[in-house]
């Protein structure tokens, strides 16, 4: 989701309208992840959801959004654009995702090392959550040699990408086949 469309109170009342709705989303599954492609917008008087914030901050939107819906937030792709360390230090996340960019790094594991002691750093010094640390585009990695195991070991414990497969509108079954490629990634 963009920052801009969090402060609209029209997207803020479509969440309602479909959260509220039985059985169709439970807020606290939910989990919104904010796009790296624009900036956090300034605060303008009286306009959007700042109008019903104490403090009128983007900080105080998102606090909010957790109040009243019990949602969680997500950074996409940390480290490009604007999912930087100012944008870490406004949104609170409960899921930082690292962009994919970093497997081309050819001192990968430091830099997560790196970003894993950051965020928890951050998180402490802020008093909030620590937040849950996936690598994405794991499908791009496995090409660069990129070893589960090593990251396993620098204590990064999630990874998404397309190693099953594409996504599709179906759930299925992981076939064992894949359930076995996992473990032999995490012998290497």
């Amino acid at each position: 989701v963009y920052p801009e469309s969090l402060i609209r109170v029209a997207y803020y009342e479509k969440l309602r309208e479909i959260l509220s709705e039985k059985r169709r989303i439970l807020g606290q599954r939910l989990y919104l992840e904010i796009s790296e492609k624009r900036p956090i917008p300034p605060v303008e008087k009286g306009s959007g959801l700042f109008q019903f914030v104490e403090d009128k901050s983007f900080e105080g939107v998102l606090k909010k959004y957790i109040r009243d819906f019990q949602i969680e937030f997500a950074i996409d792709d940390f480290g490009v654009e604007h999912a930087s360390i100012s944008r870490l230090l406004k949104v609170y996340p409960n899921n930082v995702k690292i962009d994919r960019e970093i497997l081309k790094s050819d001192a990968v594991y430091y830099a997560i090392r790196f970003i894993l002691d950051f965020v928890k750093t951050v998180s402490i010094e802020q008093s909030f959550r620590n937040p849950t640390i996936v690598l994405e585009g794991f499908d791009f990695a496995i090409s660069r040699k990129v070893d589960l195991r090593k990251l396993y070991d620098i204590g990064l414990r999630y990874i998404q990408g397309y190693l099953s497969g594409e996504p599709g509108p179906d759930l299925v079954r992981l076939e064992r086949d894949y359930d076995e490629l996992i473990r032999a990634l995490l012998k290497k």
